[in-house]
């Protein structure tokens, strides 16, 4: 299919290729990832292969463009993985903005209730915000332990890391994400608390 490149060329020599211009190489990475990232759209989001395809789609267009601010060519697919999920939460915080309100009863207090919607919408928020602000080995160990189910000993291996090292760096991972959920649940409660005193 790509006569002019090699079957057995590294993905970090691919992504230079391609943050150069080279099209082969942006062509080639798309072939390597794309069932990768499909799988996970239909995986998590539960959508259509149609709307999957769709999301693949907007996660390349995205990572084309931003591919020259990678610094690091060795972390890309958990980079690519990165762009995906936020493409994924666009997606359903799109969903949720099309559904028709339901019609609600004249006698219902509206100071007594708070959107699901909002409390999720700002627990996204919070949880991006702590993914985003997380050092990229902690970020990459604890994207491969749970979404690739390795294990840490295959975590170590692939990244060259002691295991203790990964033990530690999902071990932080995981407290600042945890930080990221309790610090989600009190905005929502002060937002709350902020619209009953309106």
């Amino acid at each position: 299919m790509y006569p002019h490149l090699p079957d057995d060329i590294s993905v970090e020599w691919l992504v230079r290729e391609a943050r150069a211009g080279n099209q082969q190489a942006a062509d080639r990475l798309f072939y390597l990832f794309y069932r990768k990232i499909c799988h996970f759209f239909l995986r998590d989001l539960h959508v259509s292969v149609e709307m999957a395809e769709e999301l693949v789609q907007d996660t390349f267009e995205k990572a084309w463009r931003k591919l020259p601010t990678l610094q690091n060519c060795l972390v890309f697919e958990s980079w690519l993985y990165t762009i995906a999920r936020n493409v994924g939460f666009d997606h359903v915080r799109k969903l949720k903005r099309r559904k028709d309100p339901t019609p609600l009863d004249p006698e219902f207090d509206l100071a007594d209730s708070s959107p699901p919607v909002e409390s999720l919408v700002l627990a996204e928020m919070h949880i991006r915000e702590m993914w985003n602000a997380m050092p990229p080995r902690q970020r990459e160990c604890l994207y491969l332990f749970y979404m690739e189910n390795l294990t840490m000993l295959e975590i170590s291996a692939r990244l060259q890391l002691g295991a203790d090292t990964v033990k530690v760096y999902i071990s932080k991972a995981r407290m600042t994400l945890r930080d990221g959920l309790y610090a989600s649940e009190e905005d929502v409660n002060d937002v709350k608390s902020k619209r009953c005193r309106a």
